[in-house]
């Protein structure tokens, strides 16, 4: 029940308008911006968007500054271009993970990186404000650009020009399908979820005990929080399935891919979150994906009758997933996501995508961005190595303090 009058509030115009409104009252600075964050963060019609967005960045404007930084889930995929002194045209920086772009909003020597470089950044969420975010705006808005997790938060910003600068990418962009090899498939149901609550394991428990006991379930993933293995265990033991599966903590990267590909259907219970790329990566290993309908996760945009399913509230969740299994053969995953999702394809309209951005703010774009792609949201160059530009410019932001910790040369 309160989970349903959440998302009903959430979805209330008239909701969102009266947020609006108590932002105008004279309260504490911390109610106000709390109620400008239950706003920015609801799904309600945006009255007054601008305003509300200027009170939280006003309100957020004074923070301590470090001289150092050191961001990881981040990497320069595109060096400045500087001739006889002068810059023609900017880098670009991409950064995962709202921490690490507080580290750089924080980072004391901002002004000298933003006069270089733009920042496009990957929200773990959705809506995508946040604190972090909102930190970063107050000290650099013109550099910042947002890859929202859904098709969603990339409309109902893409005009929003004075607010916010929007691509169509996010994390979910940047797979590379080359690392993924079908494989004979011998797991029936795949979960790959951290433990925490909002991916919703429950539902799958609840689902087995009326499905067969032969099918082979794997869940992989990792703690979160005080959500660990043995949370999990004691949640399935509820509903006493706790023995009619397999579970793999923290594996590397391999042994993912590896169950990926041997898997006929992966599951994506999550009712919110950002762009959950293990469902993307599940396409490229030839897997069914099943979401639910109603959910505001990013790679609910790619599930169509050629990669997957998506399940209905309504319906109980064994019997949709019968049907599913009973359907996966007849699916092509695999060559609809290299045809349309592929990092290279990505990359390719990421170009052209900043490209226009530039021209329009009456700077020059001849250089493209390296071709690179991500994995446990690390970067990673696709030639193998970073082109030369690219690590002569880490070291000169290395130099006045700023490191990236996971692009490696």
């Amino acid at each position: 029940m309160k989970s349903k009058l959440r998302k009903l509030l959430r979805q209330s115009d008239l909701f969102a308008l009266l947020l609006s409104f108590l932002c105008t009252l004279p309260f504490s600075n911390p109610l106000k911006l709390k109620f400008a964050f239950l706003f920015l963060q609801s799904d309600g019609a945006r009255y007054k968007q601008d305003k509300v967005l200027k009170l939280a960045i006003d309100l957020l404007s004074n923070f301590s500054l470090s001289e150092t930084s050191a961001i990881g889930k981040s990497a320069m995929v595109k060096a400045p271009v500087i001739e006889t002194g002068q810059l023609k045209e900017r880098g670009v920086i991409i950064i995962g993970f709202e921490h690490e772009l507080d580290k750089l909003a924080k980072f004391q020597k901002l002004d000298m990186v933003i006069q270089q470089y733009d920042i496009l950044f990957m929200p773990t969420w959705q809506p995508f404000y946040s604190k972090e975010l909102i930190r970063f705006l107050s000290k650099a808005p013109k550099s910042l650009v947002i890859l929202p997790s859904s098709q969603q938060c990339y409309y109902s910003g893409l005009f929003n020009e004075k607010i916010e600068r929007i691509l169509p990418f996010h994390a979910s962009s940047w797979v590379n399908g080359a690392l993924f090899k079908p494989k004979p498939k011998d797991i029936d149901i795949l979960m790959v979820a951290n433990f925490s609550v909002y991916k919703r394991h429950y539902l799958l428990f609840e689902a087995l005990q009326y499905l067969p006991a032969s099918l082979n379930v794997v869940l992989i993933g990792r703690p979160l929080g005080d959500r660990t293995l043995d949370v999990l265990m004691q949640e399935a033991k509820q509903y006493g399935v706790e023995s009619r599966f397999t579970i793999i903590e923290g594996p590397e990267n391999e042994i993912v891919i590896d169950n990926l590909c041997r898997a006929k259907l992966v599951l994506g219970l999550s009712g919110r979150e950002g762009s959950y790329v293990s469902l993307a990566e599940a396409l490229f290993a030839d897997c069914a994906v099943g979401i639910y309908q109603d959910a505001v996760v990013g790679t609910k945009n790619y599930i169509n009758p050629s990669t997957g399913f998506l399940l209905a509230p309504s319906i109980p969740l064994n019997t949709q997933i019968s049907k599913c299994l009973g359907l996966v053969d007849s699916l092509s995953p695999r060559e609809w996501a290299m045809s349309n999702i592929d990092s290279k394809i990505n990359v390719t309209k990421l170009n052209k995508s900043l490209k226009y951005e530039t021209n329009q703010w009456g700077m020059d774009w001849q250089k493209d961005c390296q071709e690179f792609y991500i994995q446990s949201f690390n970067f990673y160059p696709t030639s193998g190595k970073w082109n030369k530009n690219i690590a002569e410019s880490l070291q000169d932001l290395a130099d006045i303090g700023l490191t990236f910790k996971h692009q490696y040369l």
